[in-house]
C-alpha cells in the first residue's frame, strides 16, 4: 500500500531510494555481516516476542529495531534478527512497516516488511522498494492521486 497525504502531517517523511541503492551499497562494502555488521532500523505495531520461551503478546505500540544485514536478492533483504546475536526485529503484525537505512542525513526507506521466519526468532524479510517495479508503482500511484486531485471541483 501506499499513503498520500492531502496536507503538511506535520512530520519530516522518510527519502526513498535511487534504483539499486541497496546493490550499490553492498558493492561499495556498506553491507556486511558479522563484528561489523551493517544494521538496518525495522518499526512496526505487531508483536512483542518474550524469550524465553518465545511468547508472543500484543501491546499495539511502535516499536523499532535493528536486524543485522544478512543477505541481499533480486526483490528482498534478508536480515538477522536473532536476539542472542544482539539483533531485534519484526514479528507477527508488522507486516507493511518500514525498513530503514539511517544516514547522517536522515533515514532513508529502503524495504518493505514481508515475512521471516514463523517464530520471528531469527530472520526477517523486507521486499526491496529501491528496485524499478517498487519506484515505478509509488511514482504511478502518485500521478494518478494526483490526477484525481486535479479532476474534483
Amino acid at each position: 500500500g501506499l499513503l498520500l497525504l492531502e496536507a503538511d502531517a506535520g512530520i519530516i517523511p522518510a527519502t526513498l531510494p535511487e534504483e539499486g541503492f541497496l546493490d550499490d551499497l553492498r558493492k561499495d562494502g556498506e553491507l556486511r555481516k558479522g563484528k561489523d555488521e551493517a544494521d538496518f532500523a525495522v518499526v512496526g505495531y505487531g508483536g512483542i516476542l518474550d524469550w524465553p520461551p518465545p511468547e508472543m503478546r500484543w501491546e499495539g505500540k511502535r516499536r523499532y529495531a535493528f536486524s543485522e544485514y544478512q543477505a541481499l536478492l533480486k526483490s528482498w533483504l534478508i536480515m538477522s534478527q536473532n536476539a542472542a546475536t544482539g539483533d531485534g526485529g519484526t514479528g507477527y503484525g508488522d507486516s507493511g512497516g518500514p525498513t530503514f537505512w539511517t544516514t547522517d542525513e536522515g533515514d532513508i526507506l529502503v524495504a518493505i516488511t514481508s515475512w521471516g521466519d514463523v517464530p520471528c526468532v531469527a530472520t526477517g524479510i523486507a521486499y526491496r522498494i529501491d528496485t524499478s517495479d517498487a519506484l515505478d508503482f509509488i511514482a504511478l500511484a502518485a500521478e494518478v492521486w494526483l490526477e484525481a486531485e486535479e479532476e474534483e471541483p
